[in-house]
């Protein structure tokens, strides 16, 4: 003996998001979409059972978590895997990756401006975002430092900003590293000439200084060796010609 199917109605009420009262049958699906934050309570009730509620439908804001910086009010993110993570309204981290171009890990190593679409779907919700950035190496943060040490030269300003937006940093690299091996040196006349020179060269923006700077650096060692010889030689000499002039 086979029953008829019973459809059973469930009266349904919900506040918030909308306001209104509806009845539908037990094993349905009720869609619902609302463009706006807000909460949505809900009362479902059928005879003397009822069961209550509450869902909200927020906004999924997206972040990329390596910035540095903003030049020109766009972000600087550190070479290598771009860090992404969304929110919602109050803060708190949605629970869902947020692709880039479409990856879960994307690396970016080439300094210089890109493209990012950043997209997550959670729950029916999807937020796309395409963000231009600037890629740059750890050299920035060291460059940034050393910027400021010096009171903000115009022309290590503009230096780092030509190396943003072209992506070659092979002449901050150079004052950095320069700069950091005169300063980490022990005290001695040629490593204080060669600061000077620096300091000055990044002040005034004259490259030869740099290059002297650098030079003087690299053949340190040699250099003392040959001023050494030298005064031996002298020294040498005078000898030999008070010993001339004796006999």
């Amino acid at each position: 003996m086979t029953y008829p199917v019973s459809e059973l109605p469930i009266n349904v009420t919900l506040r918030g998001c909308t306001n209104e009262s509806i009845t539908v049958i037990a094993n349905t699906s009720l869609a619902l979409q609302f463009n706006r934050e807000c909460p949505l309570y809900i009362n479902a009730s059928a005879y003397t059972l009822s069961s209550q509620s509450i869902s909200y439908w927020d906004a999924l804001n997206v972040w990329l978590g390596n910035v540095v910086s903003y030049y020109d009010g766009e972000p600087l993110i550190l070479n290598g895997t771009v860090e992404v993570y969304a929110t919602f309204l109050n803060g708190s981290r949605v629970p869902a990756p947020v692709l880039v171009n479409g990856s879960s890990t994307y690396i970016l190593q080439s300094p210089g401006p890109s493209s990012l679409l950043l997209s997550i779907n959670y729950l029916g919700v999807v937020n796309e975002s395409l963000v231009r950035v600037f890629v740059v190496p750890s050299t920035y943060v060291e460059a940034e430092e050393l910027l400021n040490s010096l009171g903000n030269p115009q022309f290590l300003n503009a230096t780092i900003a030509s190396a943003i937006m072209s992506g070659d940093w092979s002449l901050v690299n150079k004052i950095v590293t320069e700069y950091q091996e005169a300063s980490s040196r022990p005290y001695d006349p040629l490593t204080q000439l060669s600061k000077y020179l620096l300091t000055q060269a990044i002040l005034n923006g004259n490259l030869n200084g740099l290059n002297a700077a650098s030079l003087i650096l690299k053949y340190e060692m040699l250099m003392y060796t040959v001023l050494a010889s030298i005064i031996i030689a002298v020294v040498v000499a005078y000898r030999v010609t008070r010993k001339s002039r004796k006999s």
